[in-house]
């Protein structure tokens, strides 16, 4: 609560909650880089551009395993 960041951590938290990937998948889970590279992806579009965050979302690896591309 102490950082520079909480309102970006909080608004990247609700992203997640929006645009979901789980890790309960089997290649999810065995790779955690994948669901720690898509939240650092939520991070950084946090405050940015709502239609460039939905085209790296859904060219991200973890949601095409997600969606079982």
């Amino acid at each position: 609560m102490t950082a520079e960041d909480v309102l970006r951590q909080r608004v990247a938290l609700a992203l997640s909650e929006i645009l979901v990937v789980s890790n309960r998948i089997d290649i999810l889970a065995l790779s955690p880089e994948a669901v720690s590279s898509y939240y650092d992806l939520l991070l950084e579009h946090a405050f940015g551009n709502y239609r460039e965050l939905l085209e790296d979302v859904t060219l991200h690896p973890a949601m095409g395993h997600y969606l079982s591309m």
